[in-house]
């Protein structure tokens, strides 16, 4: 499954974030975080994490894809994040 988490701020993870939603497609997942369906950036949420979560209990998460809104266009762009592990969700580690 991928999930999507919304974050107003990368350096301090546990502010102002989001769980929004998860979908089974890969694909489906990134369209809807690339065009900010649903105005996913609320004009609060700066960042989007879709994270790639297996079956399971205790998952970790297999692939992360990080974006970052650009005013400009209205939609999310991809970036590579340099995030540490321990700034991320409890959910996520």
């Amino acid at each position: 499954m991928y999930f999507i988490t919304m974050y107003a701020d990368l350096e301090d993870s546990q502010k102002d974030k989001s769980f929004v939603g998860w979908f089974k497609s890969r694909r489906k997942a990134i369209k809807c975080v690339v065009n900010n369906v649903g105005d996913l950036n609320e004009t609060v949420y700066e960042y989007a994490r879709l994270s790639f979560i297996p079956e399971g209990i205790y998952m970790i998460p297999e692939e992360d894809i990080w974006f970052a809104f650009n005013y400009d266009t209205k939609k999310y762009e991809a970036f590579k994040a340099k995030v540490s592990e321990d700034d991320l969700p409890i959910l996520f580690k």
